[in-house]
């Protein structure tokens, strides 16, 4: 017969008492180490056996990814301001009846993006919900200044900047859009300083104010590490609750390094990245509707519509006409049959 069950592991004695066999390590532990030969070996496989380790638990999944990066969060170049895309959500009832609508985490649930062995984004559904105020002031001609939000018991200033639209000549750019804001906790005197400031030139104004629901979950692009923040944010503005918003709002939110084709920190290259995934998803979610459960389904419109738009009501200047066929071939996107084809450009 062979030698001792410990001899293959290098003992000096082949016939040692075999030593205790390790604990088993956990998922969340060989999730890591797996993780970390698939930055070293760039091997999809590796990647693969990664997320195997989960059994299907990928909540929080990119925190694990960057322990085993040994990073606190993703690296942003840009980080004074934002690249961000938005979708209009339409819900839509499948059988007629008054079934009571999907919760924002049914929703959020629906965009599914399960990993296969050819996906591109892996999503990690921490579906984190909050629930918050937004009083906002700017211009009577759309120039949105300052934000004060209440949520959680505490109180948040933004501050804005104008809203810059690319010209790359990049596939689906007119959705994606640039501009600088900064979000700090702060305290009412700090947000009264702050109105004063924008208000030097006296057109300061009292736009109005919503209630805001926003359930988060992200998504991390496979090959080049790119995180994408997403956010269903569903608004109403106050008092009479009339008007309503339901959005899917994409933000560009760092890279993490390592990863075996990272994008370049440029502008263009991550509008381009940007631009895939919005036409992905027009793709998956816009062209036919998608069921959330039983009774309501979804479907995704392309839109530029701020929350400043909705709350001072000049939205639908801001709306894209829902004509999805006219969308698909501005987006460089073909309609074949019932299929859609995307030619890459």
């Amino acid at each position: 017969m062979g030698g001792c069950y410990g001899s293959s592991y290098g003992h000096s004695s082949p016939c040692s008492t075999p030593r205790p066999a390790a604990e088993p390590m956990d998922a969340q532990s060989l999730f890591k180490r797996r993780f970390k030969q698939y930055l070293k070996s760039g091997d999809r496989a590796d990647l693969q056996k990664a997320l195997q380790a989960l059994n299907g638990e990928h909540k929080g999944v990119i925190n694990l990814m960057h322990q085993a990066a040994g990073i606190d969060a993703a690296v942003k170049d840009f980080s004074d301001f934002e690249i961000e895309a938005k979708f209009e959500i339409d819900l839509q009832r499948r059988n007629g009846k008054k079934a009571k609508e999907p919760a924002i985490e049914e929703i959020m649930d629906t965009f599914d993006m399960q990993f296969s062995p050819g996906a591109l984004w892996i999503k990690d559904p921490v579906n984190a919900v909050a629930t918050g105020q937004n009083r906002f002031f700017g211009t009577e001609d759309g120039e949105e200044r300052v934000v004060i939000i209440t949520k959680g018991g505490g109180v948040y200033l933004k501050e804005k900047g104008s809203v810059e639209p690319y010209s790359f000549g990049i596939p689906a750019e007119e959705y994606i859009l640039r501009r600088r804001e900064t979000r700090v906790a702060t305290t009412l005197d700090a947000c009264v300083a702050a109105l004063l400031r924008h208000n030097k030139d006296g057109k300061l104004r009292d736009m109005g104010i919503i209630e805001k629901v926003k359930g988060d979950f992200f998504l991390i692009n496979a090959q080049s590490g790119t995180e994408i923040g997403c956010s269903v944010t569903d608004s109403y503005k106050l008092p009479e609750r009339e008007k309503r918003q339901l959005q899917l709002e994409l933000e560009y939110a760092g890279q993490i390094p390592g990863f075996p084709a990272p994008t370049k920190q440029s502008e263009r290259a991550i509008v381009e990245e940007m631009s895939r995934l919005y036409r992905g998803l027009l793709v998956t979610f816009g062209v036919e509707p998608v069921p959330i459960n039983a009774d309501w389904q979804l479907q995704l419109t392309p839109t530029v519509e701020r929350k400043y738009d909705f709350v001072s009501g000049n939205g639908h200047q801001a709306r894209i006409p829902a004509d999805r066929d006219k969308i698909l071939e501005s987006l460089n996107l073909a309609r074949r049959g019932r299929q859609i084809a995307y030619a890459g450009k």
